[in-house]
């Protein structure tokens, strides 16, 4: 299971501003499913990849980012994510062979 990361990740790929993204999430306009987490607002990193990936932040938030990330921005993030899984997915092997040992 990816954890989820917080929502200022999804902005800076984004390249909106703190105070644009709020006013996005009180719209119910952010483009991408944002998980509640106590007080804090969280999403999947899945979730961006594969917005970024579908070339989403062009035209979803042309309006409140005419300025968004750039396609190299976005293949950044993109392979920073896909390292994040694929560490996660060995943290879990690895917790698993542990609770092998010790059973």
């Amino acid at each position: 299971m990816t954890a989820l990361v917080p929502i200022r990740v999804a902005y800076d790929a984004l390249g909106i501003d703190r105070s644009t993204g709020t006013r996005m999430l009180d719209r119910g306009e952010f483009p991408i499913p944002v998980t509640r987490v106590g007080r804090l607002n969280k999403i999947h990193p899945d979730e961006l990849a594969a917005f970024l990936a579908g070339g989403g932040a062009g035209s979803a938030l042309h309006a409140a980012a005419p300025t968004g990330p750039t396609p190299e921005a976005r293949a950044q993030l993109a392979a920073a994510l896909a390292t994040l899984s694929a560490a996660e997915a060995a943290l879990a092997a690895a917790r698993a062979v542990l609770e092998a040992t010790a059973a």
